[in-house]
């Protein structure tokens, strides 16, 4: 005969659970199991703590205010020092980030240096469908906790995260920002932006204290690492700009449906020489995310943007007018759109070595600022670029 086995740590769970109902004097197995799995949990072990909080929320999935007592024990143990705390906000960042399965505006993050060494802070990574979010893809090396295997009953997940008070938590992880918790300052700030994503709007006192915070941060923790100063900006970027919203269709400048735009596109490829409004309306393409309509999808690709980024490595010649904005375009804060400027500069037709020397300087500046020439791009291609990848590539063209 067969048995079926009950994979580790849940086995070593249950086990105990068992062991202290036959020894407890009085209350119903379900107090006892919730008592024990408590004291598991403020142990602040990675091995047990997040199946512990998986077989509480089971426990109790049909009582709200028995959940509600869980999400304020959670906010309340992020005070506490030591391994409790970290495995909070481990809990916190998967919690938001398995209610926001649409993940590609976190692709700005990829690439992060430090990402890699927080890889034990990662839990449920091999629980997210990734297809359809090529972002995010390179971060399978961070499936390496395959231990949960406790799927939760997506109502049981989100009716905690209702009964989480964001505002005391955003609150409490800036008042340990602030206090230099320098042993998980990279940990409380992923935990930060991931609840950003999903507060549409934002609350003018939380804006203000973010952005105290990561003033503070910047300017009394140091050293910060290049993966911190990623995820401040980050922080900065969701904080000031007038919604957080999942990839809304950004720098679209035109009154056109997605299919008339990308006709236009089309039209670039037969020209040899572009016009300042020309290069202006293919570099904001590059970044315009509105779908195409099914039946111009096999021409066009999906998107608006698919059709641009075909054209930027197509050699064009430029006048003075359409060459300065392409290299006033290199200090756009959308990382896509300078990428774009960067690779339809490398195949372009130089009018004079004036406009040539001001392109390199323009790109060797970018270059020796590590905070916006370490950041990653998503092409429509779902190549794994890094900024500063393409930049080095122009400026080699450009040198030569």
């Amino acid at each position: 005969m067969k048995l079926k086995t009950v994979r580790q740590p849940q086995a070593y769970l249950l086990m105990r659970m068992l062991d202290e109902e036959e020894t407890s004097p009085e209350g119903t197995w379900r107090a006892v199991w919730d008592t024990f799995l408590r004291k598991e949990m403020e142990y602040g072990r990675s091995f047990t703590y997040q199946a512990s909080l998986d077989l509480r929320l089971l426990l109790r999935k049909q009582d709200e205010h028995q959940i509600k007592e869980l999400a304020d024990e959670l906010i309340e143990a992020l005070s506490k020092q030591g391994s409790q705390r970290a495995q909070v906000l481990i809990t916190f960042t998967n919690l938001y980030l398995q209610q926001h399965l649409d993940l590609t505006e976190m692709s700005g993050l990829i690439g992060m240096p430090d990402l890699r060494s927080m890889r034990k802070a990662w839990t449920k990574w091999d629980e997210l469908d990734l297809h359809g979010m090529p972002g995010l893809r390179g971060l399978r090396g961070l499936l390496i906790l395959r231990y949960m295997r406790v799927i939760l009953d997506r109502a049981a997940l989100t009716e905690l995260i209702r009964m989480l008070d964001r505002g005391r938590i955003i609150h409490t992880l800036c008042n340990m920002l602030e206090q230099a918790v320098n042993d998980c300052a990279s940990e409380i700030l992923l935990c930060l932006y991931s609840m950003l994503t999903l507060y549409n709007p934002i609350p003018p006192h939380i804006k203000k204290q973010l952005q105290e915070s990561m003033y503070v941060f910047e300017h009394r923790v140091q050293p910060i690492t290049t993966g911190e100063r990623i995820l401040v900006i980050s922080i900065q970027q969701s904080v000031n700009s007038p919604a957080v919203t999942k990839m809304a269709p950004t720098m679209s400048t035109t009154v056109e449906s997605p299919d008339q735009q990308a006709i236009a596109l089309m039209a670039l490829r037969e020209l040899r020489q572009l016009t300042k409004a020309q290069v202006e309306v293919l570099l904001t393409s590059c970044a315009d995310m509105r779908e195409v309509t099914e039946d111009r999808n096999l021409e066009f690709g999906p998107t608006v943007r698919s059709v641009a980024w075909r054209l930027v490595e197509q050699q064009y010649e430029l006048d003075d007018e359409a060459f300065l904005v392409a290299i006033n375009a290199l200090d756009n804060s959308n990382p896509l759109i300078c990428a774009a400027a960067a690779l339809l500069l490398r195949w372009v037709k130089m009018p004079s070595r004036h406009l040539l020397k001001k392109t390199i300087e323009k790109i060797a500046a970018l270059l020796a600022d590590e905070m916006l020439s370490s950041r990653s791009l998503d092409p429509p291609d779902y190549k794994y670029w890094r900024l500063d990848d393409i930049l080095f590539g122009t400026l080699k063209a450009l040198v030569k």
